[in-house]
């Protein structure tokens, strides 16, 4: 009993070491914690890279899949989120890869099909969120994909740049300085409205 308390308690990061162990050690109940804990973060995050929702729903079940089956063998970390996210992405960006032509494929081909009425009520249902999304493209199209990215990270996923540049593997400074730089376009552009 006193340990299913202690995983219930464990939500923060500073618990993060304590909960990854106890998950390698074996640990069911912290696996559901993590998993409880991350998931949506972890689909949110799994879109900014593509709007199939399947394919990052299945990218997270195959990550934990993997994670719970090999548990015995990974090693420690002090920052869950940032080892999911990791993962996540690179689970995404294989799949992506192997399905690449096959999906170009694909769209040819629904390209070339003439449109039902379902297809249109669907398309008029979107309009009014494409306007939102018009307006947050037009900010996304003066940044680089790499501010796109990192802003993401910063503003939406509220990791900080120290937990980013972990993430990317990329220097503290440089990651600054590339948050500043997007800030900075985004106010110019604003300033000229």
């Amino acid at each position: 009993m006193k340990h299913m308390s202690t995983v219930q308690t464990m939500q923060g990061k500073k618990d993060d070491p304590l909960l990854w162990n106890s998950f390698l050690s074996g640990d069911d109940r912290a696996y559901e914690c993590i998993y409880m804990t991350h998931i949506q973060n972890m689909f949110s995050y799994g879109m900014t890279f593509t709007n199939d929702c399947e394919l990052v729903r299945d990218c997270i079940q195959d990550l934990f899949t993997h994670l719970y089956r090999n548990r015995r063998n990974l090693g420690p970390t002090d920052n869950i989120r940032l080892y999911l996210f990791a993962g996540l992405k690179n689970a995404i960006f294989n799949t992506l890869s192997r399905q690449d032509t096959h999906r170009r494929l694909i769209r040819l081909y629904r390209m070339n099909e003439p449109v039902d009425d379902s297809e249109e009520d669907r398309l008029v249902d979107r309009e009014e969120e494409t306007m939102l999304q018009d307006r947050i493209a037009g900010i996304k199209s003066l940044l680089t994909s790499r501010q796109q990215e990192i802003i993401h990270y910063r503003f939406v996923e509220d990791l900080s740049i120290e937990e980013i540049s972990k993430l990317l593997d990329v220097n503290y400074q440089s990651i600054a300085n590339i948050i500043q730089r997007a800030l900075k376009k985004i106010r110019h552009f604003y300033a000229k409205q």
